[in-house]
């Protein structure tokens, strides 16, 4: 009866030690494959963003809405930047790049990303209750306040800078303006096409 009952637990105790480290192996598996896969993606998010120009910021505008350099990602971007005194500069610009870009862009409108901002970064606080005051009494187009810097690398005095990206995050033309017009617009439109496009449409 002995001999049984000790057969009997030896028999369930081999059986647990089966399932228990059958399972361990699962386990173990199961570990490997969820690493493997946390750490490509990573890997790649972290790959996308070295291979991209555009560079890494976050801001609010005037109303407090949000943007960052992960909301662009994938579009052609126009950047568009200056010092808080030029602002009514940065404004009439950019809107006239806006408004004359749509003429180019019709139905595909959300492939594209138009920023405009103010470099906030030596700003004093009043300073910037007063700007943001300004810009919501004023009824404009949003303008983000760059309050970190992230943006100054390029601003010059009297002068708005205009950086385009394509959807690949690479930097097409970066410049100071002081002025833009129709003809100088659909340049802008035509540095975003690949140009395989332009030449099958040319052949046309």
């Amino acid at each position: 009866m002995t001999d049984n009952r000790y057969t009997l637990n030896l028999q369930r105790y081999e059986i647990l030690r089966f399932i228990s480290v059958k399972y361990k192996k699962i386990l173990f598996f199961l570990l490997v494959f969820f690493f493997q896969k946390y750490f490509s993606l990573n890997l790649s998010l972290n790959a996308e963003e070295i291979k991209s120009d555009i560079p890494i910021f976050a801001m609010k505008n005037q109303f407090e809405e949000s943007i960052a350099n992960s909301n662009i990602k994938k579009k052609n971007t126009i950047l568009m930047g200056c010092y808080p005194e030029d602002w009514m500069l940065c404004k009439s610009l950019a809107r006239k790049i806006y408004w004359l870009m749509q003429n180019h862009i019709y139905g595909k409108e959300d492939s594209y990303k138009f920023i405009a901002f103010i470099n906030a970064q030596n700003l004093s606080k009043q300073d910037l209750i007063q700007i943001k005051s300004l810009l919501k009494n004023d009824r404009i187009e949003p303008l983000y306040l760059d309050s970190k810097g992230e943006l100054k690398s390029g601003l010059r005095s009297k002068t708005m800078l205009l950086t385009t990206y394509n959807s690949s995050g690479k930097i097409i033309r970066k410049e100071n303006i002081s002025e833009m017009n129709a003809r100088e617009v659909e340049k802008i439109f035509k540095e975003f096409i690949p140009h395989s496009e332009i030449d099958s449409k040319e052949v046309k």
